[in-house]
């Protein structure tokens, strides 16, 4: 029996929700422009289940990496190193829940505990890619939650050059 979910993200077989369908195509086609895009609107407007319908649409095609930055607390901002190990740990679990081969993920984790700077893990970030045998979609949620710490906003600029540069 399907509800109302007000609470968090919503799944067409168990929420009542609107046709995203629609939505989800034109996105796709940013994504296959190669174009990055932000996803702007207030508290519970669905942005979360967007992504989630989103990432279900793309993980046959793509390496679709989806991270949140919700409940990833204070630690992960007060240095380079610890944004770099927390950014490492979020992308391990869903390396490994897109079933990415044993050896990507062993390559992507070495050396975690001694990044110290975001050149470094820039670095891994193209070896990971390169690695993957599949165009890669990173998609971040809930930036709202860090997008006032000068630290995330130089990584989001380190994000901007790779995509520059590519």
């Amino acid at each position: 029996m399907k509800r109302f979910n007000i609470t968090g993200v919503c799944v067409p077989r168990l929420h009542y929700m609107v046709d995203i369908s629609n939505k989800i195509e034109e996105i796709k086609k940013l994504i296959e422009h190669e174009e990055y895009f932000t996803i702007n609107r207030a508290r519970q407007y669905g942005k979360t289940t967007v992504i989630n319908q989103l990432y279900h649409s793309l993980k046959d095609k793509y390496l679709v990496i989806k991270i949140s930055y919700e409940g990833l607390g204070e630690k992960a901002f007060s240095s380079e190193n610890e944004l770099c190990e927390s950014l490492i740990s979020l992308v391990s679990t869903r390396l490994i829940q897109n079933n990415v081969p044993k050896s990507v993920i062993e390559e992507w984790e070495s050396n975690k505990d001694n990044l110290e700077k975001l050149e470094e893990l820039s670095r891994k970030i193209t070896a990971l890619i390169d690695g993957a045998g599949k165009e890669t979609v990173l998609i971040i949620d809930e930036v709202d939650k860090s997008g006032d710490n000068q630290l995330f906003l130089n990584f989001i600029g380190m994000l901007r050059t790779k995509y520059l540069d590519r």
